[in-house]
């Protein structure tokens, strides 16, 4: 045979290759199932090649695809067939690169099933029933409506010793405590009778809550409205069992009859009835890993629209969840219209221990809430007005014990008479007082407030050990004005520092504070000028963590510089969404013998700024609860988003220079917490840029941390001050693990520990103008093309309390040892469920 006719042999062959795999591996089969009358997808429908067993099923979104490996022709047909629709045959010739398949409804419907020896298979059929029609089942789907909702709520202090009501402390309030059948007392601490008016466009973006009326009774003053909070936020807000994931407890919870329920919960048929002849389905279900955060419980569906009509949820015992000994809910579901449902009630029942949660043993906190939703509408009058029966901002409204007219039980008609006694009691107010200390930063003295109490004491290289006795006027004395200041003194100074401050709230609709403050006091150049704006929280120093704020600072020295500063600030909530702040101030900084300021060779004593700033808050939780002047901030899922933008002039103050310039800064950041399961990540992104010259203490140092403290906003591994820019950005990522590894290890499981990571990276660049005001410092310097970086890698939730966290620097050029230590290992309180 020639070469030529070899040739020719091998191209025939490559032609019928080509043939046959166009034949059987060519065509791909992609598209998605579609209800043909709502035009709504079609999950778990059955796809199959006709006259085999070769195919699939589509995905909850409806969407299949047949692999291209499979034995497909052009010349077969592919068939879709799906319980209460009618079967479609389609050749698949007539497929598109992705096609659309309609599937009619079917006039019949399925008036009996048989039961067979395979039991399993007829749940999988049920709960796939349940997932298809999720979408027209679900509360959360009504387009429009109005409802009423009626919220009880009752916090008690259980399980206390008989003994307890003979202590001296309780001498005067022995009929405040209720006697319970086990011969224990409850002490009673919040009764709350809320009914909100609920109004939902989802067409016009509307979703208004309007609290009609309120009246509740506490034991702890101070804290009755965070607790409340806390609770309506984390605990007892109202579940929707229809979502794939519920957040409960800042975690994430999987839902029974979410599209993976296989793989979080074991669910099983229990038992069925007949109700107004539609046949009642009972689903028992039960986590597979006991150590999971999920549920165990069951549920009632009806077989009409397979809707849910009741449900009971409760978490394990044995879960690696913190402080709660027993979570419960109950959940009635009504039907409005032809085919909408709604929740008719909610029951939610909490009890928290410091202790073990596996004792049942020891004091807790018993917690119930029971939440009526009734006179649900579809459809309402927008300009029609809600009559408000009371005041109730910022007020609390005593509840009337008239029994008959509140129609209050025996039990909560003592509660409220034992409320009001122990209101009074010295002890009570102490831990009252104590408590919000603790979280808003001040201890109240009755018509003055002591603090913020982290700036009581802490220590520096200039001025050694600090005390500091900061002081205001508390709500007491007017709640809607207040005014203070500080004293402090430095024992290695010798020199006394201090501030003043007022803040009065303007008589608007919406909530608008304006303020004005002065301070002659050293201000750290080695800490973000926005950070205020970052923490959102009590404390000014720390990074966000408690061991921090009390470090030693003594190597701060050079980050110090003497400043007057002067400030009027005006805060105005323009929705519960955004807030606007408007800041001008004018700061006057002074050298010291640490930080020399040098402009063309000379000393000089000083510069001065002046400009002004405004800051744009957005966020779509309303994630805080406002104390007096403090905002508490809780936990979100919703992002939160800074921008500030600033302009301003620094100026030398030296008679024989009058060197100075104008300012631009503009500086953006967010927030977001990711809930991924039983693990979650909080993320936090930001980056700025300067235009202009500034003096090198203005320009953006990225703030380092070599405390013993993990801070969150700082760099736990770098010097205070390290490195200037002008143009910046950053990431802090935190990942807490929820035990989702340690859990399935048989003798780490019961310990309750969780995993933890963390990365932190930085990244700026600095212009040479800068240095026209002021030489920079030996050791503050440009970053240089390769971003600072670091990560950790340790333990958390040890004793509840406690992360562990080991971290090491990931760049390794000789440039870095001189700014940040190699690795160390730190620690951080962190308290969470």
């Amino acid at each position: 045979m020639s070469l030529k006719d070899k040739r020719i042999n091998k191209l025939l062959i490559l032609i019928i290759i080509l043939i046959s795999s166009n034949a059987v591996f060519g065509q791909r089969i992609i598209g998605t199932v579609i209800d043909a009358e709502d035009n709504t997808s079609l999950p778990f429908v059955n796809i199959l090649i006709k006259g085999t067993s070769i195919g699939g099923i589509s995905d909850i979104d409806g969407k299949f695809k047949l692999k291209s490996n499979l034995d497909i022709s052009k010349n077969d047909s592919i068939v879709f067939s799906f319980v209460g629709y009618k079967t479609k045959i389609i050749a698949v010739k007539n497929f598109k690169a992705k096609s659309i398949v309609y599937l009619d409804r079917s006039s019949e419907s399925l008036k009996e099933v048989v039961l067979t020896a395979d039991i399993s298979s007829y749940d999988e059929y049920l709960m796939r029933q349940i997932l298809i029609n999720k979408r027209y089942n679900d509360p959360s789907k009504i387009k429009k409506s109005q409802y009423n909702e009626t919220a009880l709520l009752s916090v008690f202090l259980a399980n206390l010793d008989k003994s307890i009501v003979e202590k001296r402390r309780f001498k005067k309030n022995k009929t405040a405590f209720i006697v319970e059948s086990d011969s224990t007392v409850m002490m009673p601490i919040l009764l709350s009778k809320e009914i909100i008016r609920h109004r939902f466009n989802q067409n016009k973006n509307i979703n208004n809550e309007q609290i009609i009326s309120i009246e509740q009774e506490g034991t702890l003053e101070q804290l009755t409205s965070l607790v409340k909070t806390t609770i309506n936020k984390k605990i007892t807000q109202n579940i929707n069992f229809y979502d794939e994931n519920i957040d409960l407890l800042g975690r994430s919870f999987q839902s029974p009859i979410s599209s993976n329920y296989k793989t979080h919960y074991r669910i099983y048929l229990s038992d069925s009835t007949v109700i107004d002849n539609v046949k009642h389905y009972k689903f028992e279900y039960y986590p597979k890993n006991e150590k999971s955060v999920a549920f165990d419980g069951s549920f009632w569906v009806e077989s009409k629209a397979f809707a849910l009509t009741e449900l009971e949820a409760t978490l394990p015992i044995v879960a690696n969840v913190n402080f709660i000994k027993k979570l419960s809910f109950e959940v009635e579901y009504d039907k409005v219209g032809d085919k909408n449902w709604y929740v008719k009630s909610q029951k939610s029942k909490t009890e928290f221990s410091f202790v073990n949660s596996k004792k049942k043993e020891g004091r807790y906190f018993s917690v119930q809430k029971h939440q009526k939703f009734t006179d649900f509408e579809l459809d309402y009058d927008e300009d029609e007005t809600i009559e408000i029966k009371n005041p109730i901002i910022g007020e609390s409204i005593s509840i009337s014990i008239e029994e008959g007219e509140t129609k209050l039980d025996s039990l909560e008609f003592r509660a409220i008479t034992g409320i009001r006694e122990l209101k009074n009691n010295g002890y009570i107010k102490f831990i009252d007082r104590f408590g919000a200390m603790t979280l808003n930063g001040y201890y109240n003295l009755n018509k003055f407030d002591l603090g913020p109490y982290f700036d009581f004491y802490y220590k520096n290289g200039i001025e050694g050990s600090r005390v500091t006795l900061p002081l205001r006027t508390s709500e007491k004395m007017s709640k809607n004005f207040d005014v203070g200041g500080y004293i402090g003194y430095g024992f290695k100074d010798k020199d006394f520092k201090y501030g003043l401050s007022a803040e009065w709230l303007l008589p608007l609709d919406n909530r608008t504070v304006l303020s004005a403050r002065y301070s002659d006091d050293f201000e750290s150049i080695a800490q973000s000028r926005y950070i205020e704006f970052v923490q959102e929280n009590p404390y000014s120093r720390g990074g966000g963590n408690i061991l921090s704020v009390f470090a030693n600072n003594s190597n701060l020295n050079f980050a110090l510089l003497r400043r007057k500063h002067i400030e009027l600030s005006l805060s105005y909530d323009a929705t519960e969404n955004i807030r606007y702040l408007v800041r001008p101030f004018y700061n006057r900084f002074k050298e010291n013998e640490f930080n020399r300021l040098n402009h063309n060779s000379i000393n000089v004593e000083g510069f001065r700024s002046a400009g002004a700033l405004i800051d744009i808050r957005y966020s779509q939780a309303r994630n805080f609860d406002q104390q007096f002047f403090s905002r508490i901030y809780y936990g979100t899922t919703k992002p939160v988003y800074h921008v500030t933008a600033e302009v301003g002039q620094n100026k030398i103050i030296d008679n024989s220079s009058d060197y100075s310039k104008y300012y631009a800064r503009l500086n953006a950041s967010v927030k977001k917490k990711f809930l991924l399961g039983a693990t979650f990540i909080k993320a936090f992104v930001d980056a700025g840029y300067i235009f202009g010259e500034v003096p090198y203490p203005l320009l953006n140092n990225p703030s380092g941390n070599q405390s013993i403290g993990l801070a969150r906003f700082n760099y736990n591994l770098l010097d205070p001050t390290s490195f200037s820019s002008d143009a910046y950005a950053s990431l802090h990522l935190s990942f807490n693990g929820g035990g989702f590894i340690f859990n399935k290890i048989s003798w780490l499981s019961n310990l309750n520990i969780r995993e933890s990571m963390s990365f932190k990276a930085f990244y700026g660049t600095l212009r040479d103008n800068h240095s026209q005001f002021f030489a920079a410092p030996i050791g503050l310097v440009e970053l240089g093309k390769e971003p600072y970086m670091e990560a950790g890698l340790g333990v958390g939730n040890i004793f509840k309390v406690l992360r562990i966290e080991y971290v090491r620097r990931l760049n390794s050029a000789a440039f870095f040892n001189q700014i940040s230590s190699k690795h160390g290992v730190k620690l951080r309180i962190e308290v969470s469920f």
